[in-house]
């Protein structure tokens, strides 16, 4: 996964418990959108770690870096279905939006949130 997105002014984080890879999430380049704007995706989280505060600490880590990168925005996507994320978005103060910005390519994603940086 890290290879996959080892990008220009992106980072890829990965969360390891006792040698094993249990999570990662990753801040990049919103394609089809101008530089200002980055994408949050790939917030994946193994069932026995969640829970327990480590999304939250990702999601800092992704934006609190993200300036340093160059970005204003950062916009992500995610499926409605996906309540417990769409809370955890929406604390740390995603807004909703009524159509999707860029060309991410998730086709299965109906719900689109962005944050000023």
């Amino acid at each position: 996964m890290t290879a996959a997105f080892d990008t220009p002014r992106s980072r890829y984080y990965v969360l390891e418990l006792e040698g094993v890879v249990v999570g990662g999430g990753w801040i990049g380049p919103l394609k089809g959108a101008p530089p200002e704007y980055c994408e949050l995706k790939k917030m994946y989280f193994l069932p026995n770690v969640r829970g327990r505060g480590w999304g939250r600490r990702m999601i800092e880590k992704c934006l609190n870096d993200a300036p340093e990168l160059g970005y204003r925005y950062c916009y992500l996507e995610t499926p409605a279905t996906m309540e417990t994320a769409r809370y955890l978005y929406a604390n740390y103060e995603f807004e909703p939006r009524t159509q999707p910005f860029g060309e991410t390519g998730h086709s299965g994603c109906d719900v689109w949130m962005m944050k000023e940086l």
